[in-house]
């Protein structure tokens, strides 16, 4: 009988023992670092954890953690990506290992850098849960900006929710280039992930935006309204609907109209029209559409309507381009073209 109290006395005594370690542990910011780096520091896909650090950490019974001054560095394939946060919150960890609770993280005042992407002053709120199926997520954030090379949005909010296979961003509201921008978009993982774009944006001032990216937004003045949405797998695009409009009040370039004037039958008004061509003149307009769509992988579909009771203009064109190529290999060459 007193070998089994020494043998009970002995296994309780290792329980404090190493629940002090573990408390030991959460409490030091140097054990925690290295708990992290050792569980999270492995390659999953190609995505690889190469070091984490803090300079701050206060714990809260039982599984709760606030993490100050946080610094991350992941390599996805050859190109690494920098996160920082003044601020990451973690309440109730242990919640990831039951179904029906919820683990909660919070963000404040974080940064990304990744290849051409950049995330400034982001802070958000997240609620992590485990079901049958594997861990689901939900939440909401605010960025000051987002940008992607040349490109950049201000003030940017949404909500976001998904699961380990695929993710969706809602809401997505902010400032652009003198406008406002407002969308959603989806992603799917995968060999090659999937992914679903849809923009609108109202009243973008073409003068900005030609400051930022050049191309043809030189070609406007006024304000700009329209949607684009972009679909496809990796890098190939499957699917490309865009429809932008200059409301009364914008002129638009003549020489944009170059290309499509040949298919104008003769007559006064295209004479008229490429006397402003060659003059390198706007036409003040009342309405000007602009619509693009691919019906295939190689063949896109594009309508051009305009009036301009100042030129006596009054048009409606359809034009069928059908390319060598898959679409998106047609926008690449654009996209060259535009840097210019």
């Amino acid at each position: 009988m007193k070998t089994m109290w020494i043998v009970i006395f002995c296994f309780f005594l290792a329980l404090a023992i190493a629940a002090g370690g573990v408390f030991s542990a959460a409490n030091h910011a140097g054990a925690m670092r290295y708990v992290l780096c050792t569980a999270l520091g492995k390659t999953r896909g190609n995505v690889t954890v190469k070091d984490i650090r803090f300079t701050g950490l206060k714990y809260s019974f039982p599984l709760s953690w606030v993490f100050d001054g946080v610094e991350i560095r992941i390599l996805q394939g050859s190109k690494m990506v920098f996160v920082s946060a003044a601020e990451l919150a973690v309440e109730d960890a242990g919640g990831l290992l039951f179904e029906g609770r919820t683990t909660k993280l919070g963000l404040k005042r974080a940064e990304m850098a990744w290849d051409k992407l950049t995330l400034k002053n982001v802070s958000g709120t997240a609620e992590l849960s485990r079901t049958a199926d594997g861990p689901v997520y939900k939440g909401s954030f605010s960025a000051g900006s987002l940008s992607w090379d040349k490109l950049a949005v201000f003030t940017l909010s949404g909500n976001f929710l998904g699961d380990a296979h695929k993710a969706d961003m809602k809401d997505l509201k902010g400032d652009f280039y003198g406008g406002k921008l407002s969308g959603l978009a989806g992603i799917k993982s995968g060999p090659l992930p999937e992914y679903d774009i849809n923009i609108s944006l109202a009243n973008a001032d073409p003068e900005l935006l030609a400051r930022a990216l050049g191309g043809a937004f030189r070609e406007f003045s006024g304000r700009l309204t329209g949607s684009v949405r972009l679909a496809g797998q990796g890098t190939r695009i499957n699917a490309l609907n865009m429809s932008w409009n200059l409301p009364q009040g914008g002129e638009v370039s003549a020489a944009l109209l170059s290309s499509v004037s040949a298919y104008f039958p003769p007559s006064v008004e295209k004479k008229r029209l490429d006397k402003l061509i060659r003059a390198g003149e706007k036409l003040a307009v009342e309405v000007f559409l602009f619509t693009m769509r691919n019906d295939a992988p190689d063949h896109l579909t594009g309508q051009i309507g305009l009036k301009s009771r100042r030129a006596n203009l009054d048009l409606n064109v359809t034009h069928d381009i059908s390319v060598d190529a898959r679409v998106d290999s047609l926008l690449r060459a654009w996209a060259a073209v535009f840097k210019r």
